[in-house]
């Protein structure tokens, strides 16, 4: 990935929380401006600790979720 070969960072701004855990290896949420829970993104999303946090995970939708 471009990111380790090159040493470089991305932040990523989204409240698609599927994106997220497929590209990020931290993860920072914010609530009204501020970080209310951060940490390695797989202990964020699988424990969330902060309502806002478990609000957006229970919006999630997930991968091949909707049939059409």
């Amino acid at each position: 990935m471009l990111i380790k070969s090159q040493g470089l960072g991305l932040l990523l701004v989204s409240h698609d929380l599927d994106a997220v855990a497929s590209i990020c290896t931290r993860t920072a949420v914010l609530a009204d401006g501020r970080i209310v829970e951060e940490g390695p993104t797989d202990q964020v999303l699988d424990s969330p600790q902060h309502p806002a946090t478990r609000a957006l995970n229970d919006a999630r939708v997930g991968w091949g979720a909707l049939s059409l």
